[in-house]
């Protein structure tokens, strides 16, 4: 099975015509083929870049002070700014994921045919494989299916009551993420532990999922099984409380650029229906411990058409696209944390998942001890003991 069919995107070879070329000064026909890519069906703030020869710097794209280049955009050009966003973004978006990676994919979903098919030695080495290659590996039919319906149908519930809250930013970029969460584990994080040592920080929700056990146990047993293989997961001592997700379904009404195309990033008309690229831990802005970032994915039937991939990028240059991935039920996706920025781009339905950080630091308001991890595991032998 190929694998467009299988939910990994393998652009068509004519987007090799949109790779990042010079474009400062922006002039004749260069401004013209980056105006025709920008959404909307009238020139707006940028109709006179040609004359004033303005461009942000191709670093500014993707960088650790991006969301404060684009806040600070906002206070100069109001709700404007989307404009100034969208000419960067397809300035230098390169989407031409390395072809290895799609391959070692394709092996990986094709041994997907038993239950627990990652547990098998013989598969072990592909899956280190993939995540030393190329920073992600993802691993189709992970769970029992009738656990992850479950867990699915869990997340979905919440989602109805409206439990789950805005995502929050600590840098308060507000614009850059339009999902809805909350924060669960097998006891309410905000009771659970001794003495509420592990309650969420103040303005988290939260609640108890039983049904994660078993997915913890299953999670838990891959990366235990994959940290033998990478120095950098030696030092995991803890785990996150689980974040279910879900992105509500973009508007109905489609954003068309000026050539007609169907404008397929983060955002829709300077609202955010996805989550704009990032890194789940920017060690320049200090290290919040992440090492490697795991979600499950929640959704039954995710077609292509429903949107809602995952564009996972290289470090750089910023906006080099190394895969996108739908949000298939029952797919795991890992990756390094601070290695591998990534965007949401909005779904055309309501989107879940269930995500977990595996850390370096102790446990605290906001995880629990990884019992399975090596460092834990030398902590126990020399008489200390982890929350859990």
């Amino acid at each position: 099975m190929d694998a467009k069919h299988r939910g990994l995107r393998a652009w068509p070879a004519s987007r090799a015509a949109w790779r990042p070329k010079p474009a400062t000064p922006v002039d004749g026909d260069d401004f013209g083929r980056v105006w025709a890519l920008l959404p909307g069906r009238s020139p707006r703030v940028l109709k006179r870049l040609d004359e004033q020869s303005w461009a942000l710097e191709p670093p500014s794209v993707g960088q650790s002070y991006e969301w404060e280049t684009w806040a600070y955009l906002q206070t100069l050009l109001g709700k404007r700014w989307w404009d100034a966003y969208c000419w960067e973004y397809w300035r230098f978006l390169a989407p031409l994921p390395r072809e290895d990676a799609l391959e070692q994919l394709r092996r990986l979903q094709e041994a997907a045919t038993t239950e627990a098919w990652w547990k098998l030695p013989e598969n072990r080495p592909e899956i280190a494989s993939m995540l030393r290659d190329h920073g992600f590996c993802a691993l189709d039919a992970f769970l029992p299916s009738g656990l992850a319906a479950s867990v699915a149908s869990a997340a979905k519930a919440a989602y109805a009551r409206k439990e789950m809250g805005l995502g929050v930013l600590s840098t308060g970029a507000s614009f850059a993420r339009g999902d809805a969460v909350l924060w669960v584990n097998t006891q309410d994080p905000s009771t659970a532990g001794k003495s509420a040592k592990l309650a969420p920080k103040e303005g988290q929700s939260s609640a108890a999922v039983p049904e994660l056990a078993m997915v913890l146990e299953h999670i838990d047993g891959l990366v235990a099984q994959l940290a033998p293989e990478f120095e950098r997961m030696q030092c995991i001592r803890t785990r996150s409380h689980a974040m279910f997700t879900c992105y509500p379904e973009a508007a109905a009404a489609e954003l068309l650029d000026a050539t007609g195309k169907v404008w397929t990033g983060p955002f829709a008309d300077g609202t955010a229906q996805g989550y704009l690229r990032h890194l789940d831990n920017v060690r320049q802005q200090g290290h919040c411990g992440r090492i490697l970032t795991t979600i499950l994915y929640l959704n039954d039937d995710w077609r292509e058409a429903d949107g809602g991939a995952i564009r996972l990028f290289e470090a750089s240059p910023p906006l080099q696209v190394r895969a996108e991935l739908l949000p298939e039920g029952n797919r795991l996706l890992c990756f390094w944390a601070d290695e591998v920025p990534h965007e949401v781009l909005p779904p055309k339905r309501d989107r879940f998942a269930c995500t977990f950080w595996y850390l370096d630091r102790d446990a605290d308001p906001s995880s629990v001890a990884f019992a399975e991890a090596p460092a834990v595991q030398v902590a126990r032998a020399a008489g200390t003991d982890f929350l859990d």
